[in-house]
């Protein structure tokens, strides 16, 4: 479920258990998808199919009838309990159109076997045909989303209805205008739907041979600016993805045995090499079939609200900037942090869209994130489920790499509030500044798991992690009624616990939160002043701070 933990689901699938009170009689435009106290995602997440691809696979390499007659047990059983256009895993038109694309590839492998009978091609024709017909009408409600939902909806209908349709060709075209930006980020601001947008091209562009040229160019120009970008954001340790924005775990093609976040199997299928346990996925989608070339976007870091300080065995990444699309989370100025592999500073990620409070959409206001934040936070006026304003965006006021060392300073207003976040790397050691002016703020962080040792650091899987300030740093108590108490999803649907800490930020006041490897000292004072010579505010800060370290001491 989500990339997650494994679940138990019956087999066919218990295709609509939490929704047992929703007649399935019901047209689907007589239906919600917001059921409050439970999530409507627990019941479409298996109604996308997605263990098709499991299936398909494990026959591909055992030959074992077992896996082809499973498949065609649960598409007759999905079918006989979700008929045509009733139901709510009929609701969402991107769903349908991910059910749709999974059907496709699970009777191009198994199109040939004894188990794929007359009856049961007709089966699959008619599912294919009613989900064009629930599709179609609803192409321009998709389109208004500006998001993933346009792009799984249209590639769906390009590659399935009997005609190529010039006008979806043209939408797709503006989509994809729309949703790419010069530096190959996407529009929802999240890895994971990032990734649910390139599967479904690169599906396309692989079984839609009669595709325009101008679509076809239009679709590879932005998988290639995509690869250019992720690879960016990578973690050279672990090749893992940054957990940054909504994590539902959204996966089309899931051929791969790795984690949800590991980002290699995705580059893998955009041509870059990869180590073999990643390059499955170009078994199914061979890269030169589609001739992606690697390395050819350029990297139009000047316009990108995203920003990675990378050393050989570390990545830091943080989003500063505005753009076309709303903004999903109030994290701006928030960062996350791997050291040899391990994630020691994190993203909170999603949970949940649904449910009770406090644990609907729980982690989208700035006190979940790694950042600074207003002492007493400011309102954010609710407009419609995702949508909060206003949303502060952070400016860069100033950023250089000299050799092994790299600056990066921050801005962010908050009504009368000043926060300045300097970020400091020093090959693999970090530092991070905070210093606010015009009021008091509260510098949170969100570490994973780890022990407390002597001088009032944190071990973390290797990782030193430790503050300096004249101010007080203290270990959240982890409440379950509090969600930015020191807690983190790693996928949607789950929560783990983690080390949170609130540093009291005072007006004119500075704390710092260094981070390095284990077998190496942490960012000293001196080292700090040194870089900031050029940031006059900055110097004054850390020139304090110096002296009432060494006051302490």
């Amino acid at each position: 479920m989500f990339g997650g933990l494994p679940q138990h689901v019956g087999w066919p699938p218990r295709w609509n258990s939490i929704v047992d009170s929703s007649p399935q009689s019901t047209h689907w435009s007589l239906l919600s998808d917001d059921l409050f106290e439970r999530d409507i995602k627990d019941t479409w997440e298996p109604s996308r199919l997605r263990f098709t691809f499991l299936l398909v696979r494990a026959f591909a390499l055992t030959d074992d009838d077992r896996y082809v007659a499973a498949w065609w047990d649960a598409v007759e059983s999905w079918a006989a309990e979700n008929p045509p256009n009733t139901g709510l895993n009929w609701r969402c038109g991107q769903e349908s159109s991910l059910r749709g694309i999974a059907i496709c590839f699970g009777l191009s492998a198994f199109s040939e076997h004894a188990e794929t009978n007359p009856a049961r091609r007709d089966l699959a024709a008619r599912i294919i045909g009613a989900t064009i017909t629930r599709v179609r009408p609803t192409v321009g409600y998709a389109l208004s989303q500006r998001n993933n939902h346009a792009i799984s909806e249209l590639v769906f209908l390009l590659a399935t209805e009997p005609r190529l349709s010039r006008r979806r060709v043209r939408q797709l075209i503006g989509a994809l205008r729309d949703q790419w930006y010069a530096d190959g980020s996407y529009a929802q601001q999240s890895f994971v739907y990032q990734r649910l947008a390139i599967h479904a091209l690169v599906w396309l562009l692989h079984v839609q041979p009669k595709l325009p040229k101008r679509a076809f160019e239009a679709i590879t120009r932005r998988l290639e600016a995509s690869e250019s970008f992720l690879e960016r954001c990578l973690d050279p340790v672990s090749g893992a993805l940054p957990n940054y924005g909504a994590n539902d775990g959204s996966m089309l093609l899931d051929l791969a045995r790795a984690d949800h976040l590991d980002g290699r199997p995705l580059l893998a299928l955009l041509g870059v090499p990869c180590e073999a346990e990643a390059t499955e996925p170009t078994v199914w989608f061979p890269p030169d079939d589609i001739g992606l070339t690697v390395g050819q976007a350029p990297r139009d870091l000047d316009t990108s609200t995203y920003v990675t300080l990378r050393g050989q065995r570390s990545l830091l990444l943080t989003r500063v900037g505005d753009g076309r699309h709303r903004s999903g989370d109030d994290d701006q100025q928030a960062f996350e942090l791997f050291i040899d592999g391990v994630r020691i500073v994190l993203d909170p990620g999603t949970y949940r869209y649904s449910g009770s409070s406090p644990w609907r959409q729980p982690f989208t206001s700035s006190a979940a994130h790694s950042m600074a934040r207003p002492s007493t936070n400011p309102p954010r006026l609710s407009v419609g489920r995702f949508l909060r304003e206003p949303m502060p965006i952070a400016e860069v006021t100033a950023h250089s790499v000299d050799g092994d060392t790299e600056i990066l300073v921050t801005r962010r207003l908050e009504g009368q509030l000043r926060l300045t976040r300097a970020f400091l790397r020093f090959n693999d050691r970090y530092a991070i500044v905070d210093t606010c002016d015009g009021g008091m703020a509260i510098s949170h962080w969100l570490l994973s798991e780890g022990e407390v040792v002597d001088g009032g650091g944190i071990l973390i899987h290797g990782a030193t992690v430790s503050t300096l300030g004249s101010s007080q740093v203290t270990r959240r108590w982890r409440d379950e009624a509090d969600p930015t108490s020191g807690w983190w999803s790693p996928t949607y649907g789950r929560i783990e616990p983690v080390v949170a800490l609130d540093g009291e930020l005072l007006d004119g006041g500075v704390l710092v939160a260094r981070f390095s490897p284990a077998e190496e000292s942490p960012v000293s004072i001196n080292e700090i002043a040194a870089a900031l010579i050029r940031q006059p505010d900055l110097q004054q800060r850390v020139s304090l701070l110096k002296s009432s370290v060494e006051t302490a001491a």
